[in-house]
C-alpha cells in the first residue's frame, strides 16, 4: 500500500477582529465530486487581495481562471475584482465545463466578455458593454433587460 502525504502551505486564520487574514484555500459554492472546485487567494483585514486562482481536479489539480482583486481605499473596506478575468459557470461540473472570460472596472463587468467550453474553444459573445458615462447601460441594466 502506498502512502501520498499532499502538504500545504498555507496560512489561514481569523484574526482578533474575527476577519480572514492570510492564505485561504476555498470550496467553490457547488463543490461535490463531478465538480471539485477551490479558490485559493489572500485575505488582508477580511478582504480578498492580489491574485486569486481557480482549481479544478480531475485526476490532478489544474488551474482553469481566476483574476485579480483590487483594494481601493476609497471604497470603505471593500475589494473588487479588477482587470482581466476567468470565471466559471454557475453549473460547472465535469458533464458542462463551460467558464467566461472577460475585465472587470472596480467590480464592474465591462466590455466583450466570451463563453468558453474547457477545450478553448469560443462559443459565443456573451455581453458588449461599454464603459463610458454613468448613464449608460451597464451590465447590471443589461440583466435586467433580459429578465435575468
Amino acid at each position: 500500500m502506498k502512502l501520498l502525504i499532499l502538504k500545504f502551505q498555507l496560512i489561514c486564520y481569523y484574526g482578533k477582529e474575527g476577519l480572514k487574514i492570510g492564505k485561504w484555500v476555498e470550496l467553490n459554492h457547488d463543490y461535490r465530486k463531478c465538480s471539485q472546485v477551490t479558490h485559493i487567494g489572500k485575505y488582508q483585514n477580511g478582504k480578498k487581495i492580489g491574485i486569486w486562482d481557480i482549481y479544478w481536479k480531475y485526476h490532478s489539480n489544474h488551474r482553469i481562471g481566476g483574476g485579480s482583486y483590487v483594494d481601493l481605499q476609497k471604497t470603505r473596506g471593500q475589494s473588487f475584482k479588477n482587470k482581466w478575468w476567468i470565471e466559471l459557470s454557475d453549473k460547472f461540473n465535469y458533464w458542462l465545463k463551460i467558464f467566461y472570460e472577460g475585465q472587470y472596472n472596480q467590480g464592474k463587468k465591462i466590455g466583450i466578455w466570451n463563453m468558453i467550453n474547457i477545450n478553448g474553444r469560443r462559443m459565443i459573445n456573451l455581453f458588449l458593454i461599454k464603459l463610458c458615462k454613468s448613464d449608460m447601460l451597464n451590465y447590471d441594466d443589461l440583466k435586467t433587460l433580459r429578465g435575468e
